[in-house]
């Protein structure tokens, strides 16, 4: 039986707060993101209310793609950049939902249950959210949970289901790249990688199987509303938004999953994150160590 180790959830909590310059590992992490590198570029040659309502839009359809994330937002990205001589900040929501309906048409990362993407944009597009954030594109950067539950209702969703999750994040990210702070929070997203370092780092126990399938278990809907409360517990604690810890904890957890020791993990984050390493080697180390306790202290 999974359960929360409500003590280790504060070990952990208190070991981020502690780390020196916590946060800005986490903004070169962002940074470093291709999504992220995709909507920047979006946001510095789109009009805000335009990228943001699309970003959002299609962020709600992000789903059984066959491909890559990071390959189909960079789709995204160039498609909408192609269309910038006709892209203002003047057209309306039905324009966007034209627009978007094209997009789809043309990609070749997103082809699977069209019609229910269709209806899911059509929801959004035909929505007071979609009015709203053509008049202010920050219309949600002082609550970014309001824009949670709103999308859950627009959508018949859940506010912690991932792709409601997800596109709260990806709006966050355009604040970001267009300099606008964001308060408020967002659930962690529950997928594999967080699932498993959830176990690797010890604030979830009770995985009496091979990890495959526990992680399998954990991502279902009977369990991931526990995650998203461990990780409650351990923001409590960290000071750092889950929105932002997802970040830290999505990009560590494959290089402690498939270390063979302590040592190779933190080799395999250098190798993709040089700049970070370069300059908190001792706080990278310390990170996977704590994150990755649990399957790296086994392996030494």
């Amino acid at each position: 039986m999974y359960r929360i180790d409500i003590k280790r959830c504060r070990e952990v909590g208190v070991f981020l707060r502690s780390i020196p310059g916590i946060l800005e590992i986490i903004d070169l992490i962002e940074e470093h993101d291709r999504q992220y590198i995709a909507l920047r570029e979006l946001s510095r040659k789109i009009p805000a209310n335009i990228v943001a309502n699309m970003v959002v839009a299609n962020a709600l359809i992000s789903y059984f793609l066959t491909g890559k994330g990071e390959d189909y937002w960079s789709e995204f990205a160039d498609f909408l950049l192609a269309k910038r001589p006709l892209v203002s900040g003047k057209l309306k929501c039905s324009d966007l939902l034209a627009l978007h309906r094209e997009f789809l048409g043309f990609s070749r990362f997103n082809k699977l249950s069209l019609h229910n993407k269709y209806a899911r944009l059509e929801k959004y597009y035909r929505s007071n959210i979609c009015v709203e954030i053509m008049v202010n594109p920050f219309r949600y950067a002082d609550d970014i949970a309001r824009l949670a539950r709103d999308l859950a209702e627009i959508t018949g969703s859940r506010e912690t289901s991932k792709t409601i999750v997800f596109a709260s994040k990806m709006y966050w990210y355009i604040c970001k790249a267009l300099g606008r702070k964001v308060s408020g929070d967002i659930g962690m997203p529950i997928d594999r990688r967080n699932a498993f370092i959830s176990l690797s780092s010890g604030v979830v126990k009770g995985c009496n199987y091979s990890m495959e399938k526990c992680v399998s278990e954990l991502i279902s809907v009977k369990y991931s509303k526990l995650l998203v409360r461990a990780w409650e517990t351990v923001k409590q604690h960290s000071g750092i938004p889950l929105y932002r810890l997802d970040a830290l904890t999505w990009n560590i957890a494959p290089h402690i999953r498939y270390a063979e020791t302590p040592t190779s993990a933190v080799d395999s984050f250098c190798r993709c994150f040089p700049r970070i390493c370069d300059k908190y080697p001792e706080q990278i180390k310390a990170l996977i160590w704590e994150l990755g306790r649990q399957i790296l202290g086994a392996r030494t």
